[in-house]
């Protein structure tokens, strides 16, 4: 019974994204890997179908990192695609692939390192009421609008995060979960802004105490010093040994400080999965590796110069954030 209340929770999120998102005689390529519950990839496919596309479903190999490239052949798929649904261990939101889908016309869905216990309870509910998605997609606006407005970021936390880095020039990303054309982009779960800051600008550290890409939920504060836009000394226990160790052997800008983001749903809590944990709202995260791909590079200002083989996210609680030296969040309450 668990197992079947959890596929109809999944086939009821499936449905909303497509409903939002594809359009009948869509061209929809639903892509996966081996590790993901084969229910996820279909319960999209199905959902697509149903609004009158045309689907291809692909399976690959599981991405060792957020950011790497998918096959080939996946990258083909993805630019002949409408709409690309990115149902994978880790997310394509950071690659090649995604750039040349967005730049071919196409939308792309990101759904990384879902399982069935994500389309259960919390974060994924602001779906289903609509004055709550409305009030989370406004909330989304207004932060990407002051973001724009804006020529410096500074997040600090009681855990001791103290960074800032310049945004001069570059444009937010707001994720709701709908692929609008202005961006063609959006992520399951959903709520969230985020920018590239200005490369070389980033100063001070950050004490990730939620959870981080490659690592998972944090067993002890990972502490990542940064100089000169650079990840320059990393603390805590194994997992931020684990970290360090991942970035020197990736290296090629693997290193580069990479994002601000900000999340905005309103539902859910934390659970360890870095992908569900950054959109809750009055957390943070920040990035390192690439900051390049983000919103297909579709308009000018969206994304930054650093193409790298990973994008790391690292969330952070209790929040407290600065625009141009303006309080917008205070230990996690959203102001604007």
């Amino acid at each position: 019974m668990a197992q079947e209340i959890r596929i109809m929770e999944l086939m009821r999120a499936a449905k909303w994204h497509a409903e939002h998102n594809i359009k009948k005689g869509d061209q929809v390529a639903v892509i996966t890997s081996t590790t993901v519950q084969k229910e996820i990839p279909m319960a999209f496919a199905t959902a697509a179908f149903a609004q009158g596309a045309e689907v291809v479903t692909a399976v690959m190999r599981p991405p060792k990192v957020a950011g790497e490239e998918p096959p080939e052949t996946i990258r083909a798929l993805m630019k002949a695609a409408d709409v690309a649904i990115t149902a994978s261990s880790e997310t394509l939101s950071f690659s090649d692939a995604m750039i040349d889908c967005i730049q071919s016309g196409g939308r792309h869905l990101s759904v990384p390192g879902a399982s069935l216990e994500t389309f259960m309870h919390g974060i994924v509910e602001v779906y289903f009421d609509e004055k709550e998605f409305q009030k989370m997609r406004d909330v989304t606006r207004k932060y990407a609008d002051a973001l724009t407005k804006a020529s410096e970021v500074r997040i600090t936390s009681p855990g001791g995060t103290d960074i800032r880095g310049s945004i001069k020039g570059r444009l937010p990303l707001p994720s709701y979960g709908i692929a609008e054309e202005t961006y063609n982009h959006t992520s399951f779960p959903t709520g969230e802004v985020m920018l590239a800051p200005v490369e070389g600008t980033a100063e001070g550290k950050m004490v990730i105490d939620i959870s981080m890409s490659y690592v998972g939920r944090i067993t002890h504060p990972v502490t990542i010093h940064i100089e000169g836009g650079k990840a320059v000394k990393f603390e805590g226990g194994d997992q931020a040994r684990a970290l360090q160790g991942l970035v020197e052997r990736l290296g090629n800008s693997a290193d580069n400080f990479a994002e601000f983001g900000f999340g905005t749903n309103q539902f859910g809590a934390i659970s360890g999965n870095k992908n569900q944990d950054k959109k809750i709202r009055g957390t943070a995260h920040v990035a390192l590796g690439n900051n390049y791909a983000f919103g297909g590079r579709l308009v000018e200002g969206i994304g930054g110069k650093v193409k790298a083989p990973c994008h790391l996210d690292g969330i952070m609680g209790s929040v407290t954030v600065y625009f141009d030296g303006e309080k917008v969040t205070e230990h996690g309450r959203l102001l604007l």
